[in-house]
């Protein structure tokens, strides 16, 4: 028996849409799935936004929906045609409506972004002829019309890319714009195609890269006879360096594509293709970008080297999603919807390669092709934001989750949901206690402050709390306030704090007998526990990163250099650097990479 083959009749006879519906509610029911919503461990509330009788979202997963304080949710709301432009207010729900485009689709929507610190949005829109992008400001006012759509935006530089939307909705429908109307077969003859660059302050744009240019780079035999187009244009945060996507197609729904790695000055970098096709993406650093890719039919993870063109394959999940780092060493990722209708949100470990399930939600089967929702989700801090289908309409999710989790490394460490989020932390705003415990609370719970009373209180009757406070207060101070205040811990908890460098929110658990000597160098968000020395040898002192954890008893000394999240075992003698993300342990202490 075919399978196949009766899989192809049955949806020749009833249609694709029926089909879907018809396998969904079999394995719903074989399953017993019947939840719509299904929250994991680290899940603490889900909120639905929407606006009755509209789909209600706001599109692709490499932008930032909500603002930077969480209170209000960029969405475009549509009907019909014509989409507005606006927000919700996260703690009303009510949609604010700022604005209107004729140029969004249901993937990216209109690349909209947050703009101006927040105090205004840019846009993709259609002007009757052109597609163009606008600025306006959180009541409506326009502010600014640039003659060009935006794909991406280095807004440190001041530089937008764009390609042609128009070759790009006829190529890959559901990511580009219909709005132009044409012929496409006389329009892709004529037209421009390719990656282009405009500055914000200027009213001109030059082409980076043309099709013509790219088809002659590192040519493929595939790629003789097909359409070309440009998606999926992105630019690295931290240096300016762009990567986009190459596509072939035969114009059938069959497709190829390569990424291409060029800097602010549209030089090429480097070209990858090994694989048949790259799907999603995620600037991981400066000189990383994890994508998911397929070999044949095999989806998998990569974090590549861009400069050097190596690939390093991250083992545990072998599906297809839209991944976003949350520190050096997790990432979120969805999943498209499986058997029963349900799509995810997974947490995914590179140094362990593991993931768990972080969110469920059921999508409508009704919803296939270009009107399909992908999760898209977004994160801000303790937030997670997805898009969805759920029901009749799409609708968003804010999901708020537990500002902290457990590891998965046999120390149990904790670990911190979103790096992004405490390098907006700068720490206490004053050197005053009440601000001091106040920042140190937000720090250790993850919620804000709502109750001084109960705030006050915790800080009286808990002696590890308060203790945390006083020594993350010593970066604050200086002079005789610093001595004594210096003296104080030692004499209540046997800490000793010489003139280190200390930085925002360490903690100390079960704070007696640690030593911290004159010279070291310790970052953010380190924990310690009992009895750990960090010391000199030979006049020369650790440099300890951010995010490590050292467990009881162990020995740091001399001149070395422990990376960012590395953990330090119980009673382990560090002599010798420590890699980011490694696990030391023994004595003398080895590095064991990857646990």
């Amino acid at each position: 028996m075919n399978i196949g083959k009766i899989k192809d009749t049955i949806i020749h006879v009833i249609g694709f849409s029926n089909y879907r519906k018809l396998l969904t509610s079999t394995m719903r029911s074989i399953t017993k799935v019947k939840d719509r919503l299904m929250c994991g461990e680290f899940v603490v509330d889900a909120q639905e936004y929407g606006v009755t009788g509209k789909d209600s979202f706001f599109g692709y997963y490499d932008l930032q929906s909500l603002s930077d304080d969480g209170s209000k949710l960029l969405s475009i709301v549509v009907d019909g045609h014509i989409a507005e432009v606006g927000f919700f207010e996260v703690e009303t729900k009510k949609f604010q409506r700022i604005a209107e485009t004729c140029a969004w689709n249901w993937q990216m929507g209109a690349r909209m972004r947050w703009f101006e610190s927040g105090k205004s949005i840019l846009f993709n829109d259609f002007d009757g002829k052109e597609f163009v992008s606008r600025v306006v400001d959180l009541n409506g006012n326009e502010l600014k019309r640039f003659p060009y759509p935006i794909f991406d935006v280095d807004i440190d530089a001041g530089i937008a890319y764009f390609c042609d939307f128009t070759i790009l909705h006829h190529l890959r429908e559901g990511y580009g714009y219909p709005n132009k109307g044409v012929d496409f077969e006389d329009y892709y003859k004529k037209a421009e195609n390719g990656l282009f660059m405009f500055h914000l302050g200027e009213n001109s744009s030059r082409p980076i890269l043309t099709i013509e240019e790219l088809k002659k780079i590192e040519p493929t035999d595939d790629m003789e006879g097909k359409y070309h187009y440009i998606n999926h244009i992105t630019i690295n945060p931290e240096n300016g360096d762009v990567m986009f996507f190459h596509l072939w197609t035969d114009g059938k729904g069959s497709w190829k594509n390569r990424m291409v790695f060029v800097d602010k000055d549209g030089k090429l970098i480097r070209i990858i293709s090994d694989f048949d096709r790259a799907s999603h993406y995620t600037w991981k650093d400066k000189d990383h970008i994890l994508v998911s890719v397929y070999l044949g039919e095999k989806a998998e993870y990569r974090l590549y080297d861009y400069r050097a063109g190596n690939g390093e394959l991250i083992n545990g999940i072998k599906t297809d999603g839209h991944p976003t780092f949350i520190n050096g060493r997790f990432f979120i990722t969805d999943t498209y919807a499986n058997r029963c209708a349900m799509q995810s949100i997974y947490l995914c470990d590179i140094k362990e390669h593991t993931y768990r399930n972080f969110f469920s939600i059921y999508h409508n089967t009704e919803k296939v092709g270009a009107e399909r929702c992908d999760l898209h989700p977004r994160v801000k801090g303790d937030l997670l934001n997805i898009d969805s289908v759920a029901g009749a309409h799409r609708c968003q999710y804010v999901i708020k989750t537990n500002y902290s989790m457990k590891g998965t490394s046999q120390w149990d460490r904790q670990l911190l949901l979103d790096k992004q989020a405490y390098i907006e932390d700068k720490g206490p705003v004053s050197a005053s206690l009440l601000a001091c415990i106040d920042s140190e609370y937000k720090a250790n719970t993850g919620r804000p402050i709502s109750n001084k009373i109960k705030i006050m209180k915790m800080f009286l009757e808990n002696p590890g709390f308060k203790a945390n406070v006083y020594i993350n207060r010593l970066r604050m101070l200086s002079g005789k306030k610093k001595e004594k205040l210096r003296t104080k811990i030692y004499k209540r908890y046997g800490v000793v704090i010489d003139a280190a460098s200390i930085g925002i929110h360490f903690r100390a658990d079960h704070v007696v007998g640690i030593v911290i000597g004159p010279g070291a160098v310790i970052g953010d968000h380190c924990r310690m526990y009992q009895n750990v020395t960090v010391g000199q040898k030979d006049g020369k002192f650790p440099r300890i990163g951010n995010h490590v954890t050292i467990f009881p008893g162990a020995v740091i000394i001399g001149d070395i250099e422990i990376g960012d999240y590395a953990v330090i075992g119980a009673n382990a003698v560090v002599t010798n650097d420590v890699p980011e993300g490694a696990t030391a342990v023994g004595i003398p202490a080895r590095n064991i990479v990857g646990r």
